[in-house]
């Protein structure tokens, strides 16, 4: 398994479409602003047959420390999440 970092992302888009590197980079750049700023709004981003991306929050709970033995306040915690939709889950079931 290999890790596609954003530089190979917008290579492969440059050479794809025939549009030079620098365009790419800024408009995939653009789109990670803004998916990241309507999450932190609480927004949901839903690309259909590809998946969703949204927030949850957790609600607050009580853990225990294992070294002391008492118990910690854990204050609610909001994340972000993405799941996969369509046909994009059957091609990776698949493995195509």
């Amino acid at each position: 398994m290999a890790t596609i970092r954003k530089f190979e992302l917008v290579r492969r888009i440059a050479d794809l479409t025939q549009v030079q590197q620098v365009d790419v980079g800024r408009v995939v750049q653009c789109f990670l602003d803004e998916l990241g700023d309507e999450l932190v709004r609480g927004n949901r981003m839903e690309f259909r047959g590809f998946g969703v991306f949204s927030t949850v929050t957790r609600i607050p709970w009580v853990c225990r420390n294992f070294q002391t033995g008492g118990k910690i306040a854990v204050s609610a915690r909001r994340f972000a999440r993405f799941k996969v939709v369509g046909s994009l889950k059957e091609r990776i079931r698949n493995g195509r």
